[in-house]
Order: C-alpha cells, then sequence, then structure tokens
C-alpha cells in the first residue's frame, strides 16, 4: 500500500491529525485517521455522528488505540496485530486491507459516556497514573487534552466556547482538589494552570483499590428481570457458571452498603464478562449490557423464543443485528450458552 498521509482536522476534538488519502473514499468518505488525541480511527460517513461529537471525543481518548503522531501507520504493522484502529460503526469489520479493526458502536459509545460524576473521575485519575512514571511524577497535558480528558464539552453553541471549555475544567479539577486526589503546578495562567498534575497518596489509593485485571476474574455480572416466571432460567444459568467454574453475580444478592446503581457497576466492571438476558424486556438489562459493551466486556445476549412472536417483546432494534441465543427450554439455554461461553471466552 502506498501511504500518502495527509493533514487533517479531527472531526471530534478538532486538533490537527493526518489521515491516508489513499483509503479515502471520496463517495463514503472513509478515512483511516491518526488524531493526537482520539487515537487511530475510522467512521463511516452515513451515520449522523453530529449530535454525538463529544461523546465520541471522550471514548476515543479513554479508550481508543493510541501510538505516535506520525505512526499512522507502516508497511511493518499492516503484517501484523498491531495496526489497529477503532472502527466507529453499527457493522462488524475486524479485518480489512491487512488492517485489524475494533468494532465500536454508537449505542457502545453512548453508554459509556452514561457515566456518574464518581466513575469520571475515577478515569481521570486513571488516566494521570497510567501516564506517571513513578508515583509523586508530575503529568502534563496540552490544552487540546485536557477537554477529552475533563469530558468537556467542545460543541456547546457560544461565542464563548473556550471560556465555557475552561469552566467545565475548572469544575472538575476543583473537585479533585477538594477531595484531595490530586495536586497542580502553580501558574498565573488560567489556561495552563491545570495542565501539570501530580497524583496524591489519596489519588493513587483510590486508582489501585479499582485497578484490577478483570480478565482474570472469575465473576460473571447476570443482567435480567427479577419477575418470579424467571426464577428457574436464573437457575439454569447460574447452574452453566458454576459447572464452568465461574463466580454468577445477581445484584439482588449482593451485600452492600452503597447506592445500589454504583454499586452495580462495580460489580460488572469486576466481571469477566456479562450475560444479559432480555426476556421480559427489563430494561434494566437493557443498561446493564450497554454499560457492560461501554467498558470493553464481552456480553452474552439471551432470549427466550415465544418473547419474539409478540409484537410489544421483540428485541429493541438496537440489539437485533447482534448474535443472541434464542432459547426454547431450560436444556436449550444449558446447551446453547455452555457452548458459546467455551467457543468465546477465554
Amino acid at each position: 500500500m502506498n501511504d500518502n498521509i495527509k493533514k487533517y482536522k479531527c472531526r471530534f476534538c478538532n486538533s490537527d491529525a493526518k489521515y491516508i488519502e489513499t483509503i479515502k473514499n471520496k463517495e463514503r468518505g472513509d478515512m483511516l485517521i491518526n488524531c493526537g488525541i482520539c487515537g487511530r480511527y475510522k467512521y463511516n460517513h452515513s451515520m449522523d455522528l453530529n449530535k454525538y461529537t463529544d461523546e465520541i471525543a471522550f471514548y476515543l481518548y479513554h479508550n481508543g488505540v493510541h501510538c505516535q503522531e506520525n505512526d499512522i501507520h507502516n508497511k511493518a504493522t499492516l503484517n501484523d496485530k498491531y495496526a489497529e484502529y477503532i472502527w466507529i460503526d453499527n457493522k462488524p469489520h475486524y479485518y480489512k486491507d491487512g488492517i485489524h479493526f475494533r468494532d465500536v458502536s454508537l449505542n457502545e459509545i453512548i453508554a459509556f459516556n452514561n457515566i456518574n460524576l464518581e466513575e469520571m473521575v475515577l478515569l481521570i485519575l486513571q488516566n494521570i497514573s497510567s501516564k506517571s512514571k513513578y508515583r509523586g511524577d508530575t503529568v502534563s497535558y496540552n490544552y487540546e487534552e485536557l477537554a477529552s480528558l475533563y469530558f468537556a464539552k467542545r460543541t456547546i453553541s457560544d461565542e464563548n466556547s473556550g471560556e465555557i471549555i475552561n469552566k467545565q475544567i475548572e469544575y472538575i479539577a476543583k473537585y479533585l482538589i477538594s477531595m484531595g486526589y490530586v495536586e497542580f503546578s502553580k501558574t498565573s495562567d488560567p489556561l495552563s494552570q491545570y495542565r501539570q498534575v501530580i497524583l496524591t497518596f489519596n489519588g493513587w489509593k483510590l486508582v489501585e483499590k479499582n485497578n484490577y485485571d478483570s480478565s482474570k476474574s472469575k465473576d460473571v455480572f447476570i443482567a435480567m428481570s427479577y419477575d418470579e416466571s424467571l426464577a428457574d432460567t436464573e437457575r439454569t444459568i447460574r447452574d452453566v457458571l458454576i459447572k464452568l467454574h465461574y463466580n454468577p453475580i445477581v445484584m439482588k444478592d449482593v451485600q452492600h452498603n452503597h447506592q445500589i446503581v454504583p454499586e452495580m457497576l462495580y460489580q460488572i466492571r469486576k466481571a469477566k464478562f456479562v450475560i444479559a438476558d432480555f426476556t421480559l424486556q427489563n430494561n434494566g438489562a437493557y443498561y446493564e449490557a450497554g454499560y457492560a459493551l461501554g467498558q470493553n466486556k464481552e456480553v452474552i445476549h439471551l432470549c427466550r423464543e415465544d418473547e419474539l412472536s409478540n409484537e410489544n417483546s421483540k428485541l429493541h432494534f438496537d440489539i437485533a443485528q447482534v448474535n443472541t441465543i434464542i432459547w426454547k427450554d431450560y436444556k436449550d439455554l444449558k446447551e446453547k450458552l455452555t457452548n458459546r461461553i467455551e467457543a468465546t471466552i477465554t
């Protein structure tokens, strides 16, 4: 491939970026892009992304494929798995033209952004810790990075949009200081006062408390309706997991002293993967599955067959295209779920 790399303005964070001209399709508008803030990505022009510019920028910054600015890709990486890009689309692509794509749907991006302040703070602190060479190290960010780091919306229509971005950054930064999580280098320049940051002892404690390798976890979160009619369904799913040496986590059985939603999200984050049964169309199962996808978790979708014959209980269009296990009875559920876990979960 003859790489003709050109300058480009990132559509999502508006930073200087680069794209490969030979990949550009004038009719479709597809390009391979490397942005210093958002990382390497490709998007499908047919999708209406204008309403989600900020959400995509936040997702790409915190979950994207990042590399050196000039390393959009080269011939060496085209022949191995390191030429990776995020493809924002609603269809699976995986590999194309020797390049590996990590498919991310718009629904996953929206789910990732559906977080509360505490989760946002944790992501910020985790980012600072990942860039720290040692405890006590000062980490520097450029101004463009700060907006994505602090989830500051850039698309607010206002003649003083720069000032509004600053206010959003300052709002979160002051909270981090008040909680004793960070210290900032003192400066008289209001535009740069939050660019150099040190993670404090309390900040490191919070990060390390939440830093775990869920790939080694034996916990599996089960998202489903707790209606009594599905008690045997839950029991069957539990039996499958236990037989495969996993620990089933059902929220109604978790002992805790916190509010239910933060604890639920914590349980999902520490799970190896999630099983979501959409029988009876429980809204909570949709939310929990979406959040898990936003956390890059494998999610196995289930639904009882008779549900699909009812116009009012069909799978929501957002997940109708996902490879869902449709089960007839408990024996069928047990067999299909066992096979799916053994085939897709490592």
